[in-house]
């Protein structure tokens, strides 16, 4: 099987295939229709949702929305011994496209503004400065002790002092560089504002109550960012068929039945060429309705930690 060709620069490019690769088409055809036929038949054990899909170009990100994914929900195709195969993932849902992202501002969100209940609404509170306290003023160098009869008057430091309680040194009060000798600082939660945003509905701080529409749960204005699906593009097959990547990995939120067998929230693939040459590869087939993917060649490598290996042996042993 030929390899689709491959970019060297980031620089978006389509590449049209020559009529010539029917071998390519071929294969591709096969994958497409071998996972669709593990759909259809529902041979399939589900996995969850991918949340991130790393191609050589860059992430695509697919946060949740609401709580509901907004990436592909995946899973694994059975064998012939309905046992789940790790190589080959079947994509159960629809091609939505890239999601826009939410970029966080400096600005407080003006739509979920609550009274700063640090500051009581002033935009400034104590001086957090170390041994300042809000007196202006922290312990400077160590001087002689002026109290009487110590280390000023007579030299020689008294057991007794009470200015230094027989130390001969105390510390000298300087200017604190927090406040400036002003006792107050800015109020780091509302940033001196006097409100805050919640990132709650009508600045409520009940978090059942839902995110703020405005800001996603941001606390602050946001901007969207759009994540360009060109930029990932690595060719365009007769159909019209998208071929994005070579992707490098890809991460899958995992179902609630999957978290209890693998004793983690998330799980990583890492994608190595196949034998002959090929990284997996994201499909979306745009001749069809709805408009369908697939993730096909490569070899997928699941990535653990050491701790939820552990735990994934301490839930096999149950």
């Amino acid at each position: 099987m030929a390899t689709v060709k491959q970019r060297k620069s980031r620089t978006p490019r389509v590449v049209t295939l020559p009529k010539k690769s029917v071998d390519l088409h071929g294969d591709i055809l096969h994958a497409m229709n071998d996972r669709n036929d593990a759909h259809r038949r529902g041979r399939f054990q589900v996995l969850g949702s991918i949340s991130l899909i790393e191609t050589v170009y860059g992430p695509l990100r697919f946060p949740s929305d609401g709580g509901r994914p907004s990436g592909i929900t995946v899973g694994y195709a059975l064998d012939a011994k309905n046992e789940p195969d790790p190589q080959k993932l079947v994509c159960l849902t629809e091609w939505n496209g890239v999601p826009d992202l939410f970029e966080a501002l400096p600005d407080n969100c003006p739509d979920c503004l609550r009274e700063c209940d640090i500051c009581a609404g002033t935009g400034e509170k104590m001086c957090e400065g170390v041994g300042c306290g809000g007196e202006g003023t922290r312990p400077g160098p160590l001087v002689d002790c002026p109290g009487p009869g110590c280390m000023v008057e007579s030299g020689t430091f008294r057991g007794d002092c009470r200015v230094c309680r027989g130390f001969g040194q105390v510390a000298q009060r300087v200017v604190c560089e927090m406040c400036q000798g002003l006792k107050v600082i800015r109020c780091s939660r509302c940033r001196g504002t006097g409100k805050y945003s919640t990132g709650i509905i009508g600045g409520q701080t009940d978090f059942l109550a839902g995110k703020c529409k405005t800001c996603n749960g941001k606390q602050s204005r946001v901007k969207m960012v759009t994540q360009p699906i060109e930029d990932h593009v690595n060719a365009m097959l007769p159909g019209p068929i998208m071929v994005a990547g070579p992707i490098r990995s890809i991460v899958v939120d995992l179902t609630v039945e999957r978290l209890a067998e693998y004793g983690q929230a998330v799980q990583v693939f890492d994608s190595e060429p196949d034998g002959l040459g090929d990284m997996l590869f994201l499909l979306v087939n745009f001749s069809v309705t709805p408009v369908w993917p697939y993730l096909v060649f490569g070899i997928l490598r699941e990535r653990f930690d050491a701790t939820a290996l552990s735990r994934r042996r301490d839930f096999s042993d149950e």
